[in-house]
Parts: C-alpha cells; structure tokens; sequence
C-alpha cells in the first residue's frame, strides 16, 4: 500500500495503473480488519456459516452434511450440493473443540468422517 501511495504521490501525472499497489492494499487491510472483528465459523440453530470477506458467507445446514474429510489439518464439509473448507488455523483452540465436537455428533457412517 505504501509503494502504491508513494507512486501517486511522487509524480506529477497519476499514472492509474500505478495506483493499483495503493487499491490492493487498501483491500487487503480491510480484509484482516473483517477476520478480526467478524468470527470465522459460527454455528447456530443447526447451521454452519462460514464468513469470508471476498465470499460474505457460506451456510450449511448440519442435518444436510453427507461427508466430513480431514485434508491437510482442515476440514472440507460435504453436503449434496455444497463443499465448505474450514481452515483450523483460524479457529481458537476452544472453539476448535466445540466444533470438532459438533461434527463429531452428527450421525454419519465411519468412512465419511474423521471423528469415529
């Protein structure tokens, strides 16, 4: 963002294609200020949503999840129409296990989830 605002700044003439750097840094700040301040994941009366900046969010009903598969420490969730990634990085280590938890109550047979 720096560079892209130094290049506005420095020449006489705006050059927009310059100002790029300054415009994709300006998103991405309000990118990590959206991380920070919504919740990644939330679960409430029997829906996963999931929220994302770019995406705004992704629901899932928990009754409609068909498979659960462990991927790298995340966890991609399968309904009939929709695949949803979680990225446990992102998630407290407390919420983690609320959701492990969750996941691991719904009633799918052992080969379509981790938590068997």
């Amino acid at each position: 963002m720096a560079v892209g605002l130094y290049r506005i700044v420095s020449n006489e003439h705006i050059y927009w294609i310059k100002s790029g750097f300054f415009v994709i840094g300006i998103l991405y700040l309000i990118s990590a200020l959206f991380e920070i301040i919504t919740h990644y994941i939330v679960i409430k009366n029997g829906t996963l949503r999931k929220y994302s900046f770019w995406a705004f969010h992704k629901d899932i009903e928990l009754q409609n999840i068909i498979e659960i598969k462990s991927v790298a420490e995340d966890y991609i969730v399968f309904t009939e129409s929709t695949k949803l990634k979680i990225q446990v990085e992102l998630i407290a280590d407390d919420s983690l296990e609320e959701l492990k938890r969750i996941l691991s109550e719904l009633d799918l047979p052992a080969d379509k989830t981790p938590f068997q």
